[in-house]
């Protein structure tokens, strides 16, 4: 920030960049298909952004909102480990 100050320029306050990145909620997980997996959520009403496969595994990419719910929808769809589960 000094470098910044020093040199006539300035950084913004934390949050101003903020509307140019998207939240998702990232699963990856073996053991089921796209199709499967596609299947289970829209049973449950859930909306998801894409569902893909990339090799073995199956990614999920959530709503921010209903990272919960979709978690809990793979759980209960019989994905026992997820290799990922976070909030980006």
């Amino acid at each position: 920030r000094a470098a910044f100050g020093k040199n006539g320029g300035n950084m913004g306050v934390s949050g101003s960049v903020s509307y140019m990145f998207t939240h998702t909620g990232t699963f990856a997980f073996e053991g089921k298909s796209a199709d499967e997996i596609l299947e289970v959520l829209m049973e449950k009403d859930l909306d998801v952004r894409d569902v893909v496969e990339d090799g073995d595994l199956t990614i999920v990419y959530a709503e921010p909102d209903q990272f919960a719910q979709v978690q809990e929808a793979l759980k209960e769809s019989g994905v026992e480990e997820f290799e990922v589960a976070e909030f980006e």
